[in-house]
């Protein structure tokens, strides 16, 4: 999460959707990051966020132009897969690293729990389903995205690839169980990003 109190925006940090390169473009502008709050995880949804806003600082949620990006659910599960491989100090490393396949990697149950999951409801929406985020794109899109948003802000975002996963053929790592158990998990992100393996 990163937010700035005098520009009134928050960006929501969903995992794996290109977060350090907003994170990076965005820390010039703004007063709050969840890496400096003690307990706050950076992937934290928005139903935590507002929660923190209203109770730690009696801040107002809905004076904030709030963002997060999405990305192609099987992308991203190969994305996260191979971080989870690479680096050790991953909350996916231990389940990456004893997975023998993708789909062995989705089924541990690190990866399963729903806070790992981060499915658009998940991370956009409250426990009763509302909306709270204002505009939510597909990271697909960022280069169309980034001018409205950077108007939006009032602050140029000069966006960089940052932690970017080596060239891979992600459908290289999937069976059927694995398309279908992705499609399953993360059917909302695909009926909203209109996404298809």
């Amino acid at each position: 999460m990163h937010a700035s109190r005098p520009r009134r925006f928050v960006f929501i940090a969903n995992p794996k959707t290109g977060t350090s390169a907003f994170a990076k473009a965005l820390n010039p502008y703004c007063n709050v990051k969840s890496a400096s709050i003690k307990g706050m995880g950076d992937h934290w949804p928005a139903s935590m966020v507002k929660t923190w806003f209203q109770e730690e600082r009696g801040w107002d949620w809905a004076d904030f132009y709030s963002f997060m990006a999405i990305r192609d659910p099987w992308r991203r599960a190969v994305s996260t897969y191979l971080y989870g491989r690479r680096r050790e100090q991953s909350i996916w490393h231990k389940p990456a690293m004893a997975a023998e396949t993708l789909l062995d990697f989705l089924q541990s149950d690190i990866v399963t729990a729903p806070q790992r999951v981060r499915t658009l409801d998940y991370m956009a929406r409250d426990e009763d389903g509302a909306m709270l985020i204002d505009h939510i794109f597909r990271i697909e899109d960022v280069e169309d995205e980034a001018p409205r948003l950077s108007e939006r802000i009032g602050a140029p975002l000069a966006l960089e690839r940052v932690n970017v996963t080596p060239s891979y053929e992600y459908r290289e790592f999937f069976c059927e169980a694995a398309v279908e158990l992705v499609r399953e998990r993360y059917r909302s992100d695909i009926e909203f990003g209109g996404y298809e393996y």
